[in-house]
């Protein structure tokens, strides 16, 4: 769903910002293992999710995963 995707860019103050990131917090949905399978599948048109973060590794676990461990860091 790439292709189907739209961003707005959003500038706030701090406090603004600090209490987006506790409404997104509160919601319980963490971007764990299991819902980042159900992320990878294809889609279109879906509407923006937010998550928090289960395992502060993840992002660098998803780069290794397609680069077979070698992801350009020193």
């Amino acid at each position: 769903g790439f292709s189907g995707m739209k961003f707005q860019a959003i500038a706030s103050e701090r406090d603004d910002f600090d209490s987006w990131v506790a409404e997104v917090k509160a919601s319980g949905q963490s971007l764990d293992d299991e819902h980042y399978v159900q992320l990878k599948k294809k889609s279109r048109d879906v509407a923006p999710m937010y998550f928090t973060l289960e395992n502060p590794l993840l992002f660098s676990d998803i780069i290794e995963s397609y680069t077979g461990g070698f992801n350009g860091g020193s």
